[in-house]
């Protein structure tokens, strides 16, 4: 080798040990960063992981790990709330990945916790479209349509969704039950609520079949079932005061209906639905003067709520 020719491969050393030598030690502190970050996040500590990951990127001056940092940094600030920050993130995001399923389906998802749930399917198709097998995309827009009342919709969804899973959630069983409910599908939504009860039981469901039985006009079942519901939870007001409203409106049972809308009462002065109950109960044992004065005190009451209006539609169907 020249006398020039060592001079230069010298000189190459010399210049390109300590730009490596750099380079190698921005990795090591980027993965640390990113450790970091990840053990804040497992410990809860999301103002931390929000911290760290915005540091990252903006020191990341590649996409090495930017795509993870960014699932991090808008998984905490869903952790605390704070969804229009982890939209802004996951949005941010999906212009560098704009062909990414896990961040198209972060956005989603943070889309229907926000209540944004009209975004949150057109979201959903998308992830669908990049993997029509998505199952987690399936599942957000069978909630996303149960949400929105399509319930037809939102069925067919959710029959993809067990169709494609070998292992289903009762919570799934659950929902997709509640769609056939509320499409008055009343016996697919009975098969699908006990399969639910199959795989865990609880008062929830439960009250969803007992709710099943009375669409099917099944009175002694739905009863008993709701009985048993609220002895599974006896302190879960719905499924108290829907009994009683089940209870109120049959002339048999009205004064057992009177009774538990009192006891409410008693507890609850101010329940607008268990003044309406009461209200139903007294004109189902014949006091109709009660009953309308009940009703009254129920629709001028604070609100604009369902219970005001029909309250207000019966008394002036009396006029």
């Amino acid at each position: 080798m020249s006398l020039n020719k060592i001079f230069t491969f010298i000189l190459v050393i010399s210049f390109a040990a300590p730009a490596n030598a750099f380079w190698l030690f921005e990795q090591r502190a980027q993965k640390q960063m990113l450790s970091d970050a990840k053990s804040a996040y497992a410990k809860g500590d999301y103002h931390s992981t929000v911290y760290i990951t915005q540091e990252f990127l903006l020191k990341n001056s590649g996409r090495r790990g930017a795509k993870e940092a960014y699932i991090m940094l808008g998984n905490a600030y869903k952790a605390m709330g704070q969804y229009d920050k982890a939209m802004l993130k996951y949005t941010e995001a999906i212009e560098f990945y704009p062909k990414d399923e896990d961040l198209t389906l972060a956005l989603a998802d943070i889309y229907y916790l926000g209540g944004l749930t009209d975004k949150a399917i057109e979201i959903y198709k998308k992830a669908l479209v990049l993997d029509p097998q998505n199952g987690s995309a399936e599942l957000g827009l069978a909630r996303s349509y149960l949400s929105e009342g399509f319930f037809e919709r939102a069925s067919k969804y959710f029959e993809l969704f067990v169709k494609n899973k070998k292992t289903v959630d009762p919570k799934v069983y659950y929902e997709y039950a509640l769609s056939r409910l509320y499409a008055n599908d009343y016996d697919q939504a009975l098969s699908l609520a006990e399969k639910s009860l199959k795989y865990k039981t609880d008062a929830k469901t439960t009250f969803l079949l007992a709710k099943i039985y009375k669409g099917r006009g099944e009175k002694a079942k739905s009863f008993e079932t709701i009985a048993l519901a609220l002895k599974q939870d006896p302190s879960d007001d719905e499924i108290f005061l829907t009994r009683a409203l089940w209870l109120a409106f049959d002339k048999e049972t009205a004064s057992q209906g009177l009774s538990e809308a009192e006891t409410y009462l008693a507890a609850h002065p101010d329940d607008r639905l268990a003044l309406f109950i009461k209200s139903l109960a007294l004109y189902r044992s014949g006091d109709k003067k009660a009953a309308f004065g009940n009703l009254k005190t129920v629709a001028e009451s604070n609100g604009d709520g369902f219970i005001n209006k029909i309250s207000l539609q019966i008394l002036n169907k009396q006029k």
